[in-house]
């Protein structure tokens, strides 16, 4: 934003030279503007491209909390259903066969 206010005072200011100084080198200076003009352009283009993906992260983000919470219930509702199996008659585990994959879900 401040860019832009900066560059219109320098339009201005150049609208003012042409006026009262004709020997500046207005030609080289509307050259400069230009390419400042087609670079502002871009920044725009940028920005709004940048915005886009943060939605899409965010929109990504809430998706991977939902599914977290899913295995959080599902785990919930597995250990509860083993409390009860339990409960009724001990079982034994033979951890050499147990195999366990390390999952983080935080």
């Amino acid at each position: 934003m401040i860019t832009a206010v900066r560059f219109l005072i320098a339009q201005r200011r150049l609208a003012d030279f042409r006026e009262e100084a004709p020997e500046v080198d207005t030609a080289s200076v509307e050259q400069q503007a230009g390419t400042i003009r087609t670079s502002l352009g871009r920044i725009k283009t940028v920005k709004s491209k940048l915005t886009e993906i943060d939605a899409c992260s965010a929109n990504i983000g809430e998706g991977a909390d939902r599914l977290r919470a899913e295995v959080r219930t599902a785990l919930s509702s597995i250990e509860a259903a083993l409390r009860v199996g339990c409960s009724k008659k001990p079982v034994a585990v033979d951890m050499r066969r147990v195999s366990v994959t390390a999952v983080s879900a935080d």
